[in-house]
């Protein structure tokens, strides 16, 4: 047995042992499993939650006065008070308590928790998403820019996307899911962050109405991308990745050609162009 192996196995006798929680008996006849990849994907995301909670809470006693600015600086950048006090140190002890879902659920492949946890993180990715157009909110025209909290939250994103993908069965379902959690992402930048999209994809034009229809519109197709995975669609899974086959050629088209495009935004159409073949593939791989 390898040493996550032997972990696992010492969780779940831990569950077992305690009478009064009642755990079921068939899920305690599973000790000696291995973990599946789903389960060390949701093990890893409680690793990072225990680890990020507690410091919160250890590193404002223990850093120097240097390390104490440094950190106040980041905690101002992400709309907190520079100085530590009681609430960051009970919200690093409450994020730390959460990541104990994580290893229950890991250890007794609760699979059900699993993808209630895909989407309260990415829940909790849009959440710090509103926060962070919030605290960078400052009237202007051109809109705010994303901070640091909303980097906080990308491990979020990325664990919630990897852990659904590992779950989903079929090849072009993932590929699917992907792409609707990289709409759902496009849209809530071109709701919350439009003047910083467009200085990305490298376009001059300044935001308007269009950017909050076209972020909608983004929103509802990412929802039908991520139903559709979820419930294997054959017919919608097709549609789906020829959709955003369309729509990653018409966004190459108009940054080639369109006049308010800038051309230092080589990387972002070599990204688009990327992204385009490997959807392609996907399609005829799972043909």
């Amino acid at each position: 047995m390898t040493a996550i192996d032997v972990l696992f196995v010492w969780m779940r006798k831990g569950c077992c042992m305690c009478g009064p929680l009642r755990v079921e008996s068939a899920m305690c006849g599973a000790i000696g499993g291995s973990p599946s990849p789903a389960a060390l994907w949701v093990f890893a995301f409680g690793v990072w939650m225990v680890l990020l909670g507690v410091a919160f809470v250890v590193l404002p006693a223990i850093a120097s006065a240097s390390s104490m600015q440094s950190i106040g600086k980041m905690a101002v950048s992400a709309g907190f008070p520079a100085v530590a006090g009681v609430w960051s140190r009970l919200f690093g002890v409450s994020i730390a308590a959460f990541g104990l879902f994580y290893f229950a659920a890991a250890a007794f492949e609760l699979r059900q928790f699993f993808w209630m946890s895909v989407f309260g993180r990415l829940g909790v990715f849009g959440t710090c998403t509103l926060l962070a157009w919030r605290h960078g909110h400052r009237g202007n025209h051109e809109g705010p820019q994303p901070h640091t909290l909303l980097w906080f939250a990308t491990p979020d994103l990325v664990f919630a996307t990897i852990t659904a993908c590992i779950m989903l069965p079929q090849y072009l379902a993932r590929v699917v899911f992907v792409g609707g959690v990289g709409l759902l992402t496009s849209a809530l930048g071109f709701l919350t962050f439009p003047a910083w999209i467009m200085q990305l994809v490298g376009v001059k034009a300044r935001p308007d109405t269009w950017n909050v229809v076209l972020g909608a519109l983004l929103g509802f197709f990412g929802l039908y991308d991520l139903v559709s995975a979820m419930l294997g669609l054959g017919p919608i899974l097709v549609a789906a990745v020829l959709a955003n086959i369309g729509m990653l050629i018409g966004l190459l088209v108009a940054l080639v050609f369109e006049r308010d495009a800038t051309r230092s935004n080589w990387r972002f159409k070599t990204l688009i162009a990327v992204l385009l073949v490997a959807t392609a593939l996907a399609l005829f791989e799972s043909a």
